[in-house]
């Protein structure tokens, strides 16, 4: 028996329920890559479906997995939920071979999932862009097709949403900051949450004073993403609110609060983190103890400097 022949019978046999045998998929070569992409249509739809689920939740346990050609292959399928786990599972890829296929299924895929899923993963490639890590005219591109993803009242409210958060880590941009403050003012409450998200990606100081404000909005996902932009910014005058917030009664903004505690630091947040230790609640203990490291990080660095 062939090594293709061998590849093509343990790839059918993962119709079966067995996650096992999906190490046949791990770290495909380029020539495998296209040998299942013939044989992926063969596999039942729900089979499909639970391997591309399988491969992204056990790639996410374990760094030694690399399913991404698979994954790849998966960008394909004919059902727009598979094509959109697949998306969102390869979140570690970083090519611009990714980003080209990205962003023609942004442009022609029927599926508003798959777009939305789309808009998710160009988020980490804009920080690639405004960081100098993309290449040619890829952070023109990406703006230009945010904006107007971010302009189109009949795209999805969150396909709108998603394109503004994606968009906002470009600096000094009068579009990027008029659409943030325009998606703060906005009535429906995932927007504005998207609003308080893209103020702490773009870190301009005007939005310091509209997340403090919605760190004590009465709705929670207001307070948790206004919690986490507080950390991003970098505004100690949150500390004492954020404080406040580890005794919220929704669990998101506590553990946003402990996150932008150690980002911040200084004496009065490492205090608060520190009593943090003493609770009965493994889960904000076990935050605090990640945050206090985070911030023990950032206090030597600085004396080291």
């Amino acid at each position: 028996m062939t090594d293709e022949e061998r590849f093509e019978r343990e790839v059918r046999g993962l119709a079966g329920d067995s996650a096992s045998k999906l190490q046949i998929l791990n770290d495909l070569s380029r020539a495998q890559q296209a040998q299942l992409r013939s044989l992926w249509p063969t596999i039942p739809t729900d089979s499909r479906r639970r391997i591309v689920r399988q491969m992204v939740e056990l790639a996410e346990l374990s760094v030694e997995l690399d399913y991404n050609r698979a994954l790849v292959v998966a960008m394909d399928d004919d059902e727009a939920d598979i094509r959109a786990e697949a998306i969102d599972g390869l979140w570690e890829d970083e090519s611009t071979a990714l980003l080209r296929r990205l962003m023609e299924k942004l442009a022609h895929d029927p599926s508003d999932s798959v777009r939305e899923a789309v808009l998710r993963s160009l988020a980490r490639f804009t920080g690639l862009a405004v960081t100098g890590k993309l290449d040619g005219d890829w952070p023109d591109t990406l703006r230009l097709a945010l904006l107007r993803v971010a302009d189109d009242e009949s795209a999805t409210l969150e396909a709108r949403r998603r394109a503004i958060e994606a968009v906002a880590v470009f600096p000094d941009d009068d579009e990027v900051l008029g659409h943030i403050a325009a998606a703060y003012e906005d009535r429906r409450l995932p927007m504005r949450a998207s609003a308080l998200y893209a103020m702490g990606r773009n870190l301009d100081p005007r939005w310091v004073e509209p997340v403090l404000v919605e760190l004590t909005s009465a709705q929670a996902v207001l307070r948790f993403e206004a919690a986490r932009a507080s950390g991003e910014l970098g505004n100690q005058r949150a500390v004492p609110v954020l404080i406040d917030l580890l005794s919220d009664p929704d669990r998101e903004a506590q553990l946003a609060a402990v996150a932008a505690l150690g980002k911040l630091g200084g004496r009065t947040a490492g205090a608060a983190l520190r009593k943090v230790l003493e609770s009965d609640d493994d889960v904000l203990r076990d935050a605090a103890e990640e945050a206090l490291d985070e911030l023990n990080f950032v206090t030597n660095a600085l004396i080291v400097g």
